[in-house]
């Protein structure tokens, strides 16, 4: 059981991971200068794209909101991808 919940939390990390890089992407904006939008490092916005760190809530509407990007039209998305 335990296995299962892992491989469900790896595919939901890679999902967010996945759905914030590719909005960043589209906006046009660098790591770094959304790191400076944020007040972090360009290797915490690496990290997380890289699914190498997990966001707290606080920290992805951040993250969102720096990518002009609404968090919670990103979280329905997430919804329906992880289902």
């Amino acid at each position: 059981m335990l296995m299962v919940r892992n491989v469900i939390a790896a595919e939901g990390d890679a999902a967010v991971s996945e759905l914030l890089k590719k909005t960043r992407v589209v906006s046009g904006i660098s790591q770094a200068d959304l790191a400076k939008c944020v007040g972090e490092s360009q290797s915490f916005v690496s990290k997380y794209e890289n699914a190498q760190r997990r966001l707290s809530v606080v920290e992805f509407i951040r993250v969102a909101r720096a990518l002009r990007a609404d968090p919670s039209v990103m979280i329905s998305e997430l919804d329906r991808k992880i289902r």
